[in-house]
């Protein structure tokens, strides 16, 4: 499950995959709606906002993950793949009661995730409402029977798989209501006394905004207004990709973070910094994604201390355990318990707010960065599904992908020539004048905004030509797609660029 991104960026093959493995690993498409039924739990309406146990603040350090709870080793369900082949790249350390209905192993699963560090697991769920006899709901039934067996339990947030909104309208009074029913159910599963609440309100965590058909303001009013009712007057704390912000045209969350940090590095945003082990998702039927290896755990490592240099007041791991994109730290059959170990670890370091110095790596004090092909100093090139290239005769010239008419490269700067606030750079590019197409580099900001950079049009003069761009307030903290840095975009033609240097400006 990824977000690659940039804004504003074509649908990469996360859509289509999820979609699959909806039907793939369970065997059937996804449910539809019962409108009319009732909330599964009996923990809905809440009485007395008073009696909750005290909220986790944006003041102090939280530190959370997502959980992943759909396995069944009993029926197999994602577990083995409908062709009989193994559909996990990782794999638990014990086969016996691995299994979502059984609160032994939820029990195990949230042990090791207290010894790690983690204060607030978020369940990723899927339900639709009115379909309450699923793995979601049977798995949160065990999920709870465990939490009241542990004497000092992580809080519990709803992470919502977005995925069930795939080609919802909400806009639309019935998608409204989806969205909001989404959300009552699950509550209405969870004990009060285990929520996870920020600055004393429920926390919802939005998986995608890509997927709704539509969305606008709203959508997020009615959540609200109808939730109230739900937890006695509480506000809900919403935290979402900047997405849904942008669709809805209106300032609807309270605070964003991206997907993307296991296969991309460390996902830094003023109140949420996702942070990641490494990703390979080659078991699952399909896909391409590149992989991002784990360095013998160095990549976690550098990932949590950005994370460490930030000012987040949440540090969420990307993932427990998603064993199918291997991006799982809990006890593996690959990594025993060191992930756990280290997690631990980094997380007291957060509390703590340790700061570790910036590493002093090669281009730490480099005053540029370059990359043409087979010479790649402090710069690559990012192959990714939006933006494919071929390598020739030292050039990289872009190349038609299905998720897009236009075309992209992306670019990736060494961590440690990036820097720590928002600065001013150049970038320039050699490009091959062919066509009349317009170049345009896009690079995030401040704050992680999604920066449209200059637009510079080609002339047609088929000879070699040396692009410009100047990037103001640059962070380049992987956010775009691939874990890129920036892209170059042209449109309906193909770009040759023979080299590109990332310089500090004075």
């Amino acid at each position: 499950m990824r977000i690659p991104r940039p804004r504003a960026r074509p649908l990469p093959l996360v859509a289509a995959t999820l979609a699959a493995l909806l039907m793939t690993r369970s065997g059937r498409a996804p449910a539809q709606e019962d409108p009319s039924a009732p909330p599964p739990g009996p923990h809905l309406p809440l009485r007395d906002a008073s009696a909750l146990p005290a909220s986790l603040s944006l003041r102090g350090r939280t530190v959370a993950a997502y959980y992943f709870y759909w396995y069944d080793d009993a029926t197999q369900a994602h577990v083995v793949d409908p062709d009989g082949t193994d559909a996990l790249q990782d794999h638990p350390a014990r086969r016996k009661g691995f299994s979502y209905a059984d609160p032994a192993w939820h029990f195990r699963e949230l042990s090791d995730l207290r010894e790690a560090g983690i204060d607030l697991v978020l369940p990723v769920f899927w339900g639709v409402p009115g379909r309450h006899d699923d793995w979601n709901f049977v798995g949160l039934r065990a999920l709870v029977a465990a939490l009241d067996r542990l004497a000092d339990p992580p809080r519990v947030g709803l992470f919502y798989d977005t995925t069930t909104l795939q080609g919802i309208d909400l806009t639309a009074e019935d998608g409204r209501l989806r969205f909001y029913r989404t959300v009552r159910d699950f509550y209405s599963m969870i004990p009060p006394a285990h929520w996870a609440r920020l600055d004393g309100k429920p926390l919802v965590w939005l998986y995608s905004s890509h997927f709704p058909k539509a969305v606008d303001a709203g959508a997020f009013a009615r959540l609200r207004e109808a939730l109230k009712t739900d937890f006695a007057g509480l506000d809900v704390f919403v935290i979402g990709d900047p997405g849904w912000a942008r669709r809805a045209r209106a300032s609807v969350l309270d605070a964003t973070y991206d997907w993307g940090a296991a296969l991309g590095g460390p996902r830094i945003h003023p109140v949420v910094a996702a942070v990641g082990p490494g990703y390979d998702d080659s078991a699952v039927p399909g896909r391409r994604t590149p992989k991002r290896d784990r360095e013998g755990g160095r990549f976690y490592e550098r990932g949590w201390r950005r994370v460490l240099r930030s000012d987040a007041a949440i540090a969420v791991v990307e993932t427990w355990n998603e064993f199918h994109e291997g991006t799982d730290v809990c006890e593996s059959r690959e990594y025993g318990r060191a992930y756990i170990e280290a997690t631990a670890r980094f997380a007291d370091l957060f509390r703590r707010r340790e700061r570790p110095p910036r590493p002093q790596g090669e281009y730490a004090d480099a005053r540029e960065t370059t990359w043409r092909p087979g010479e790649a100093r402090g710069l690559r090139a990012v192959d990714w599904e939006d933006g494919l290239f071929d390598l020739a005769e030292g050039v990289l010239r872009t190349r038609e992908n299905r998720f897009s008419p236009y075309r992209y490269a992306y670019f990736d700067v060494d961590d440690d020539f990036a820097p720590e606030e928002p600065a001013d750079l150049e970038v320039s590019a050699e490009v091959l004048d062919d066509g009349t197409g317009i170049v345009q580099l896009s690079y995030n900001g401040a704050d992680d905004v999604y920066v449209r950079g200059p637009r510079i049009r080609l002339t047609d003069t088929r000879a070699w030509r040396k692009l410009v761009f100047p990037l103001r307030g640059a962070l380049l903290r992987n956010a775009q797609n691939g874990g890129a840095d920036f892209r170059f975009a042209i449109g309906e033609q193909d770009l040759s660029i023979r080299r590109v240097v990332v310089r500090r400006r004075e």
